[in-house]
């Protein structure tokens, strides 16, 4: 996975940009993409639908019925208090039993008999793939080998006190009676492990990676909670919070750097999948007159809207859109019009079904900038932006992702 260094990445197993097919809403969980917010490890591979990871738990995280239909957690604001605010210090016994993807629901069960609730399931590469395959509607992957686990693993989280020592023996007592039970399928080894972990601040850890940030020429995208330096570039002030965007991956850096060749003072911007804001705040920073910002995702509107008046942009000139631009013809009526640079840090699905939209949104001579695209397509997206009446002037690469710079002719 092509994250950042938050080690609780790794247990994500994930690489997915997308959002479902039965309508369920997905937000974009960037380290799941392999992509650049080590903070965002809230989507769980689960074949039974069930709730409720103890990690997400202490979080203040509470699930929505997407859980049931799409896998995925979707935050709720501090309606599940984190325990370790009444305890600091407080170690949690990490209980993990070793299964099959068949095998998740009845362990589950089982420890759900023993007291025990709040699961977090690794399923196998296969069912992972399969599972993205048949319910994503738009998504990239990198680094396929990465999904999933070897050996598909039911996780439980128990605080380490001495009135739960009776839950853990009745959780290997319940585990050994489904161990000798004949149901009709491979449960695998059964194996149970008890793990002692510390008691970590995993909302906010993720700082520790995100430092100020040099990009271009003229741009200094510094985290909010970093004083801000003596610099003669523009400052960004950042918190992402739980919409992706830092710049710290190759996908947002590039097309910040490309914008910041294309942006004028006094152009209007449309920045389709905004995310933090990032691009369209940094387009006003840049002289832009106007920005337009859309996504998908309800929660980019709260995040993107603070990061604009964060950076001393308010509603006069920022407008944020939410809404799929694909489908909502409503929307599109809403941000049609002629824009000096049209920006998408998407996917190349989503760019590829973009392109006659941004080519109607473009005045003539505009730029269309696009990032996100995975190296495998960038042959098949710059073709589409071909057909769809661009001239594709610029390409940059960096670890496996492609930038664009396409423009509609004069």
């Amino acid at each position: 996975m092509r994250s950042g260094g938050d080690p609780h990445a790794r247990a994500v197993g994930i690489i997915l940009h997308g959002d479902w097919k039965d309508g369920s809403t997905s937000w974009r969980p960037a380290c799941a993409h392999g992509r650049d917010h080590p903070a965002m490890q809230l989507v769980m591979i689960e074949p039974s639908g069930i709730p409720h990871a103890a990690w997400h738990q202490r979080q203040g995280l509470q699930c929505t019925p997407a859980c049931a239909r799409g896998r995925v957690f979707a935050p709720h604001p501090l309606v599940l208090p984190r325990l370790s605010r009444y305890n600091g210090g407080m170690k949690w016994y990490e209980i993990a039993v070793y299964t099959t993807d068949a095998g998740a629901e009845p362990v589950c069960g089982a420890l759900t008999s023993a007291g025990l609730s709040g699961f977090s399931i690794e399923e196998s590469r296969e069912s992972a793939a399969a599972f993205l395959k048949e319910s994503a509607l738009y998504w990239d992957f990198a680094d396929m080998d990465k999904i999933g686990a070897d050996t598909p693993c039911v996780k439980a989280y128990l605080a380490v006190l001495p009135e739960n020592e009776p839950v853990l023996d009745a959780a290997r007592a319940s585990i050994e009676r489904l161990r000798g039970l004949d149901v009709g399928f491979d449960l695998g080894t059964l194996a149970m492990t008890v793990t002692v972990r510390d008691d970590e601040d995993w909302a906010n850890n993720w700082k520790q990676y995100y430092k100020p940030l040099e990009i271009g020429e003229r741009l200094l995208v510094l985290p909010s909670w970093e004083p801000e330096p003596a610099t003669g570039r523009s400052v960004l002030k950042l918190d992402p919070g739980l919409a992706f965007g830092t710049g710290a991956h190759h996908t947002t850096r590039m097309c910040l750097e490309l914008l910041e060749s294309a942006v004028q003072p006094g152009d209007a911007v449309l920045d389709l999948g905004c995310g933090s804001g990032i691009l369209s705040i940094a387009a006003r920073l840049l002289g832009a007159r106007e920005a337009v910002a859309v996504d998908i995702d309800p929660i980019a509107e709260h995040i993107a809207r603070e990061n604009a008046e964060m950076n001393g942009i308010g509603e006069a000139g920022y407008r944020i859109e939410i809404g799929d631009v694909l489908t909502d013809e409503d929307l599109q009526r809403r941000i049609a019009g002629r824009y000096d640079v049209v920006l998408a840090n998407i996917v190349a699905d989503v760019i590829i079904r973009l392109a006659p939209f941004a080519y109607s949104c473009c005045k003539p001579g505009a730029p269309f900038i696009v990032s996100g695209v995975i190296d495998e397509r960038q042959s098949e997206v710059r073709e589409t932006l071909r057909r769809a009446g661009f001239a594709v002037e610029k390409e940059t690469a960096a670890e496996g992702w492609v930038a664009q710079l396409a423009r509609r002719p004069r």
